[in-house]
């Protein structure tokens, strides 16, 4: 992609060759606001940023002190959610004669947010899952093709699958919501705001 990458998963611009630190980058881009981290990623040490969407904080321009001098990957931006699998399935036989089974997941859904607003809506969008359904794929079957959307350097391949033509070539199985439930939403601080939403993930295996 010319003379830099695009690192997706961290949000971040490497250039191939050093530029002058007085240059000025413009990029054209769509924010994801709502940030998805899987709580089983986590580096050893995480912190939590205030006001990252405010272009007029002074911190931006400090590059030796703050928390913007802390790498991407150690920053959680707010509003958040942390996806954790928990240590609870189970499987039980479908049909007398078969030998498919009933697959069961629990998964927390942990919601960080700097205002009240924005923590209870992801709570409802997540509560509103209950009894949906939706499709995944053979994130195996798409390694070993060599069709998974991202290289190893985060970047975009030539001519990426989205994720409905992910669909047309590599379905897997139906995802089933369940036992969705609200739980620990609290506001331990006025700039601190936070909720679990636990749901049971149900697949069908034949």
């Amino acid at each position: 992609m010319g003379d830099f990458i695009i690192n997706y998963p961290l949000g971040r611009i490497i250039f191939n060759s050093p530029i002058a630190t007085t240059s000025v980058v413009y990029l054209d881009y769509s924010y994801r606001t709502v940030q998805v981290y899987r709580a089983n990623d986590a580096p050893w040490f995480q912190i939590l940023q205030y006001m990252s969407y405010d272009t007029n904080n002074p911190d931006l321009q400090q590059i030796s002190d703050g928390e913007w001098a802390i790498g991407g990957n150690h920053r959680v931006q707010m509003p958040c959610i942390i996806i954790e699998s928990l240590s609870r399935s189970r499987s039980r036989p479908r049909e007398i004669g078969s030998q498919g089974l009933i697959l069961e997941q629990d998964v927390l859904f942990h919601i960080v947010s700097d205002n009240k607003n924005d923590r209870n809506k992801l709570l409802d969008i997540l509560r509103l899952q209950q009894d949906l359904n939706h499709w995944l794929y053979n994130t195996n079957k798409l390694a070993e093709d060599d069709k998974y959307p991202l290289d190893y350097n985060g970047d975009l391949k030539a001519n990426p699958l989205t994720y409905p033509q992910i669909l047309e070539q590599y379905k897997w199985r139906k995802c089933w919501w369940k036992n969705v439930v609200l739980m620990e939403v609290a506001s331990p601080h006025h700039r601190l705001h936070q909720g679990s939403v636990r749901a049971t993930i149900e697949i069908i295996y034949e």
